[in-house]
């Protein structure tokens, strides 16, 4: 059972948060299981955690009418049981537009409560 803690950071991309957790393995499937309540599909990287939402093909056919979102979550250990967990687009909306990039603002801040949540 994770319990969140504070905001350590937050801009229009990118947020960080700090739970106090028994461990990084009960945390890494809590943020799992809510984000694929968010209909969130995990992709193997080798830079950790990567969450894709949408059609990257499908966006760049048809820019911002399609949408895609893709983010990196990182977990970091801060103390005995606490431990900061950075969620950072990795998309930057581009090939939406201007409405594309709204679009990668709107759905960080969405995940900036769901994670408020957690």
């Amino acid at each position: 059972m994770s319990f969140f803690l504070n905001n350590k950071i937050t801009s229009s991309i990118a947020f960080v948060h700090i739970y106090k957790c028994s461990s990084a393995s009960d945390l890494e499937n809590t943020i799992d299981l809510a984000l694929r309540g968010e209909k969130y599909k995990k992709v193997d990287s080798a830079k950790g955690l990567v969450y894709v939402k949408g059609d990257r093909v499908l966006r760049l056919l048809f820019g911002a009418f399609v949408k895609y979102f893709k983010f990196k979550v990182l977990i970091k250990p801060e103390g005995e049981n606490t431990y900061s967990v950075a969620v950072s687009s990795v998309s930057s909306g581009f090939s939406g537009g201007v409405i594309g990039v709204s679009q990668i603002r709107t759905e960080t801040q969405k995940l900036e409560k769901l994670f408020q949540n957690i």
